[in-house]
């Protein structure tokens, strides 16, 4: 195989020498290089450095995708588009209006009528806890709890003395909200108990501390007359309403013992 190598050696360097006036000086190196691969094959175990190539002998390749840069300014915002237009029916438009305004005006009624079945805010259903309801006392008597404090309970919030003027019942609403009154009971279904409260006055407040009187014409606002016996819901609004999250109602006359359910109310 060697006489093989050397006629190809000696084609190559004929053709090399024929056209050496249009080599370039990368096409001698690359036929340099060539040639010397060809009669001494690279050897793997060899020690010899091979120093490969010539310059440029493999053609360039892109490298690895650097990190995607910051980006860039937000460009200029648009020109404003035309008004759009729409084809109506006015007719259809306003009979829609009315039969909204139609359905505001019964809600407003049966809230102005019903206030006890829909402006209550907690009491009787159980939204506001048993511990946002105090008392300047409660009497031993097992239907008396603060618990049975609320509107529709078996029981009632019972006084330990009729002291006018020094007991209250009182309700932590929350959070500060619109109030525009109460509703209250007498005591409960239980035989032989003939309690409830015929007039009382409110305090309240935005805050623990002190509480602020209910006035009417700078005077303390004495609501009477309000409960007549012990099951009847009787709603009390207020001259105006008041912004409060503690209400305090405080009987100023009772009938038998001073006892009460109650809720507030916020229409």
């Amino acid at each position: 195989m060697n006489w093989v190598k050397l006629i190809l050696v000696v084609l190559v360097l004929t053709l090399s020498c024929k056209n050496s006036s249009a080599q370039s000086e990368e096409d001698s190196l690359r036929l340099a290089w060539a040639v010397r691969r060809l009669v001494r094959p690279t050897d793997c175990n060899s020690s010899s450095t091979d120093l490969g190539p010539p310059r440029n002998y493999y053609p360039a390749r892109p490298g690895k995708i650097g990190p995607v840069g910051p980006p860039g300014c937000p460009g200029e915002a648009g020109p404003k588009g035309e008004a759009g237009s729409c084809v109506c029916n006015r007719t259809e438009t306003n009979d829609l209006k009315q039969m909204i305004q139609n359905l505001e005006d019964k809600i407003s009624t049966m809230e102005s009528q019903m206030p006890e079945a829909f402006c209550l805010l907690g009491m009787k259903s159980g939204m506001i806890p048993d511990s946002a309801i105090t008392a300047s006392s409660v009497h031993s008597a097992s239907y008396c709890k603060l618990a049975n404090a609320r509107l529709d309970h078996h029981g009632a919030w019972c006084a330990v003395a009729n002291t006018i003027g020094s007991q209250w019942v009182e309700v932590d609403l929350g959070k500060i909200q619109k109030v525009t009154g109460v509703v209250t009971q007498g005591q409960g279904n239980y035989p032989n108990t003939n309690e409830w409260i015929t007039s009382f006055k409110i305090e309240y407040a935005t805050r623990e501390g002190s509480r602020t009187a209910l006035t009417e014409n700078n005077n303390y606002k004495v609501f009477s007359p309000v409960n007549f016996n012990k099951n009847t819901i009787v709603v009390t609004r207020f001259p105006e309403p008041i912004q409060a999250r503690y209400i305090r109602i405080i009987p100023a006359s009772y009938h038998s013992h001073m006892s009460m359910r109650f809720d507030v109310i916020n229409c």
